[in-house]
């Protein structure tokens, strides 16, 4: 059955891209005469909302959905059939091992009574381990709202888009599973240096709650998903990591500054030129594919 009236986005986003996005699908939508409402998970629980359709929309953690997608389907209604679309967003594309980062929620949202017709990879500039530069994170950023819109499109339609993921991801997915409680020692970890001012910015702004002031300074719990906010979003480049500083960007990750360096930059380098080698091959494809029409 193609067409629906109302929309309900639900999406976690750590550093940004994934928020982005949801913002270009709920304008995408709503252009298409949808009526949108859009759940940020934080750290207090999201109400339910009735809709037609129902778009969950992440980041991809470890070829897996962040826990708290997990703990909102949980704790969802019933789906009682609801429609529903699964989004995820990573810096890599549909490539090894992320080809079943959303086969565990899917089944997770089958087993609530879910009807899930349809998936889908957006791509953001990674905020992990190996930079990109201005260029390739410039072409990412302007293809997002054509990759929405045609989900709006596809969705409308009423198309079927399922994915068939390897066995090896999938064996990969269960084993990555383990970075769940990994990142409780990883947020353990966190610390807050000399430079610190004390302003609590990273504690207003934790998506989990994690991070509480005491005597001027941030404390750091056991339910960090390692979404690195707090480490990039802090003024003072004051937060450190005490595990896994390696896959921290040394000169941080503000996609803001990367749109205000770009802005006037109207013609970007070729997508092969900017995305050479096996690593990126995900992320040429899916440029290629957002560049015919």
């Amino acid at each position: 059955m193609a067409g629906f009236q109302t929309a309900h986005i639900v999406f976690f986003s750590g550093t940004g891209g994934t928020a982005r996005f949801a913002a270009h699908l709920r304008d995408a939508l709503a252009a298409r005469g949808t009526g949108v409402t859009v759940t940020e998970l934080g750290p207090t629980p999201a109400p339910p909302v009735a809709a037609d359709m129902l778009v969950l929309l992440y980041p991809v953690y470890a070829a897996n959905a962040p826990q708290p997608i997990g703990e909102w389907i949980a704790a969802a209604p019933e789906g009682c059939g609801t429609r529903t679309a699964v989004v995820s967003v990573s810096g890599g594309g549909e490539m090894s091992p992320n080809t079943a980062c959303r086969a565990r929620t899917i089944r997770q949202l089958t087993r609530r009574g879910y009807a899930v017709r349809y998936e889908r990879m957006a791509v953001m500039p990674a905020n992990f381990i190996t930079p990109y530069g201005d260029a390739l994170a410039a072409r990412l950023l302007r293809a997002a709202p054509v990759l929405a819109a045609r989900i709006a499109e596809d969705l409308q339609a009423g198309v079927t888009r399922r994915t068939r993921p390897t066995v090896w991801d999938r064996l990969l997915s269960g084993l990555f599973l383990l970075e769940h409680a990994g990142s409780g020692i990883f947020g353990r970890g966190l610390h807050a240096g000399d430079a610190c001012n004390g302003c609590g910015l990273c504690a207003r702004r934790c998506p989990r709650g994690n991070i509480a002031m005491r005597n001027g300074k941030p404390v750091f719990g056991k339910k960090c998903v390692i979404c690195l906010r707090c480490v990039y979003a802090c003024p003072q480049k004051a937060i450190k990591a005490k595990y896994g500083q390696f896959a921290v960007l040394k000169d941080g990750f503000d996609l803001d500054a990367v749109e205000a360096r770009m802005a006037g930059v109207d013609m970007l380098p070729p997508v092969e030129g900017l995305t050479k080698g096996w690593a990126l091959s995900g992320v040429r494809k899916y440029l290629a594919e957002l560049d015919r029409p």
